[in-house]
């Protein structure tokens, strides 16, 4: 795949950008911080200490990220810190998505949603997109609200495709399945902890709907993106955190959740 070097509007330093080529494959890769860095991945968070490798609360080995997100982290006009992961959701292909997530027991609950994980669109630069038009949303999101995470779908308009209760205080592993398409070829198909939690279809769980904006593919993304608070039209109030843990990419289920 080719590689332009761009400099995303708002963000704090420059990012390579995949430039839209069909798909030939796709790279298996895992995530588990034993090194101690996030070598294989880019971080979208303010200086310091935001993102950090620890050695507490981890759901395999001796390490796991944690993420932290205070009201002033504001970064390319948002409240977020967030790992990003390149070249891993290409157009046509069919991509497991695979991470371990931990929210504390304590964890203040002051917003209306908090964005969990997302595959990032990007621009078709050779349709005359870039990052200073582009879209509104992600075309897939997972969003942590009070006590649950809900499954977002926004290509032609958001809607809900799944909701699921989690704890926190505990380790739980999500898994999604998604064909990348702009178009009804596209589907998503989620587990938390092994079940299913998208509505069963047939013999599979596999919710029918475009998955893209468009044919440049996407980048996957983790970590907090905060909405606005529940008492104020502003920013979030509270400092949150979530650990991530075992992440991994893979072509097929066993790949990823053996």
């Amino acid at each position: 795949m080719r590689i332009l070097l761009v400099c995303m509007f708002g963000m704090l330093a420059c990012t390579r950008t995949p430039v839209y080529e069909p798909v030939t494959g796709t790279v298996s890769r895992s995530f588990n911080f034993e090194n101690g860095t996030f070598a294989g991945m880019y971080t979208n968070e303010v200086p310091g200490p935001a993102a950090a490798v620890i050695q507490s609360a981890i759901a395999i080995g001796s390490n796991a990220a944690k993420i932290t997100v205070k009201p002033e982290d504001i970064v390319a006009n948002g409240n977020r810190s967030e790992l990003a992961i390149y070249d891993c959701a290409p157009y046509g292909a069919t991509v497991f998505y695979r991470f371990c997530f931990y929210i504390p027991a304590g964890d203040p609950d002051d917003f209306k949603w908090q964005i969990i994980t997302q595959l990032y669109q990007l621009p078709d630069f050779e349709r005359g997109e870039t990052f200073d038009w582009f879209y509104q949303h992600p075309p897939v999101y997972m969003t942590y609200v009070p006590g649950y995470i809900e499954l977002k779908l926004t290509v032609g308009g958001e809607i809900t495709a799944a909701r699921t209760p989690v704890t926190k205080g505990v380790w739980h592993t999500n898994v999604l399945e998604v064909k990348l398409s702009d178009d009804g070829r596209g589907y998503v198909e989620a587990r938390l902890d092994g079940i299913p939690y998208t509505p069963q279809s047939g013999s599979t769980y596999r919710y029918s709907h475009a998955t893209l904006h468009n044919r440049a593919g996407a980048y996957w993304k983790l970590g907090l993106y905060r909405g606005h608070p529940v008492t104020d039209a502003g920013q979030a109030k509270s400092t949150n955190t979530i650990y991530l843990d075992d992440i991994r990419i893979g072509s097929t289920l066993g790949e990823v959740y053996p």
